[in-house]
């Protein structure tokens, strides 16, 4: 593909997260959103006129028939994603997939079958890859400054009113898992980024209900999984005063604190016990925090965080795209992500 040729983009699916793409792409010099596809063809009609777009379908083969389109963006409920994806592939149009990849481990193999039979490029959003913390603890490890990964604990944290489980009507219940199957590949494929791809459940999932949602089976897990680096740990909650989304990553050489949503990283060196050292370690974790906090308020400053993420996302898509290179989450990645997921669903 010609370096400043444009890429043309269509969103499929108008639904809320939508939302989040369209930023990203307006951001991007060289994209620009074509088309827009929904089922529903007032929600299509009321997207292209707030947002601007030229033309909107209810089908997503009319689209790719009328419309020349480098990306499609497929962005809805997870069971309507392989189709879509195989569509893609049939047409030699590269795509973007919401997570979760599939809504299924049998999906998720027809559609990595065909990606090796294609020309055409797919990638899944897991963006919390693409964020600056996480970014810049990948960036350590590849450059050894963590030394030997000895483990990674998690915390993905959830209101009672989140979104998602306070609506019995939401898609996500129609999943394996509930909503633990549609939130499960953030956690996942964290674990995958810092401990190897290829994960491993080390026990059955610890499940427990704290709330008073009938329609949720369970709102709290636990769970431990090895990869070839290390052991990973992770708690989920939906009864949390408050989201947050926290890692702990230990190095035998540092050790990492990561709040994901605030976009906060502390690294702590080798230190010994004793007064001084604890002193010296307050005083730094404060200024350290004080100085990541204020960089981030200006950085993200009318913007927000997930379209921020989102745009790395098509950033490095578009460079792969363009120069024949391989996504930084590509169908193997995502397909390992759902196998692990089903098996852990499996218990729920």
């Amino acid at each position: 593909m010609h370096s400043t040729e444009a890429i043309g983009v269509g969103l499929v699916g108008a639904g809320v997260i939508a939302r989040s793409h369209m930023l990203a792409v307006k951001r991007l010099r060289d994209c620009r959103i074509v088309a827009i596809c929904d089922k529903d063809e007032q929600k299509a009609a009321a997207a292209a006129r707030e947002w601007r777009i030229d033309r909107y379908y209810t089908e997503f083969s009319k689209m790719l028939d009328d419309v020349n389109l480098t990306i499609a963006a497929i962005l809805t409920p997870p069971q309507y994603h392989a189709e879509l994806a195989l569509e893609s592939l049939r047409r030699t149009v590269n795509a973007i997939i919401e997570k979760p990849f599939t809504s299924s481990v049998e999906d998720a193999e027809r559609v990595l079958s065909a990606s090796r039979d294609s020309k055409a490029k797919i990638t899944v959003v897991y963006h919390w890859l693409f964020s600056r913390a996480v970014k810049h603890a990948l960036k350590l490890l590849e450059e050894g400054e963590l030394g030997e990964i000895l483990g990674v604990d998690l915390a993905m944290l959830h209101r009672k009113d989140d979104s998602m489980a306070s609506d019995p009507t939401h898609w996500c219940h129609n999943l394996a898992g509930g909503r633990f199957g549609e939130m499960l590949p953030h956690p996942i494929y964290l674990l995958q980024s810092f401990l190897g791809e290829d994960l491993r459940l080390e026990s059955a999932p610890l499940a427990d209900k704290r709330g008073t949602y009938s329609w949720l089976p369970h709102d709290e897990l636990r769970l431990s999984l090895r990869g070839v680096k290390g052991y990973g740990y992770v708690y989920v909650s939906f009864n949390a005063p408050r989201p947050r989304i926290l890692a702990n990553v230990y190095g035998s050489k540092k050790i990492l604190r990561i709040d994901i949503l605030n976009q906060t990283i502390m690294e702590f060196g080798a230190s010994r016990l004793g007064k001084k050292n604890l002193a010296l370690d307050g005083l730094g974790m404060s200024s350290r925090l004080a100085l990541s906090t204020v960089a981030n308020a200006l950085r993200f400053a009318g913007r927000e965080m997930g379209a921020y993420s989102i745009e790395n996302i098509y950033r490095d898509f578009v460079r792969c795209v363009r120069h024949n290179a391989q996504p930084r989450v590509t169908p193997q990645i995502a397909y390992n992500t759902v196998r692990i997921v089903d098996q852990i669903c499996s218990y729920l």
